[in-house]
């Protein structure tokens, strides 16, 4: 760790700053981030006293939820963006995955 933090003081002046930079961008957009979600969440609470509205509204939100989620649907509409930009087709082929019959199958154990 001391090896790291005496490379990065040797580093030149510009350098360090757009680390820093860097640093206080990512940390002030995961705080923002964390921080509109929950508000969002309350704000909708707030307008909307009715509970199946309510019951309804965060089971959805509940299934979508997560950090895994919210930068996989960051990454999803990033890609949509720059597939519209170079003027590829967006539209993806997810046929095989949603041609089933809606039944699950168990899986076979193995003994």
């Amino acid at each position: 760790m001391s090896s790291l933090l005496h490379e990065i003081k040797h580093q030149p002046l510009w350098v360090r700053q757009t680390l820093f930079g860097l640093s206080v961008v990512v940390s002030l957009s995961l705080v923002g981030g964390i921080w509109f979600s929950s508000f969002e969440r309350d704000m909708f609470a707030l307008l909307n006293p009715d509970p199946d509205v309510q019951e309804q509204h965060f089971a959805q939100f509940k299934s979508d939820s997560g950090p895994y989620a919210l930068a996989v649907k960051a990454l999803d509409g990033l890609r949509a963006t720059i597939s519209d930009f170079f003027g590829f087709d967006a539209q993806r082929s997810d046929t095989g995955a949603k041609s089933g019959s809606g039944q699950s199958h168990t899986l076979p154990l193995s003994e």
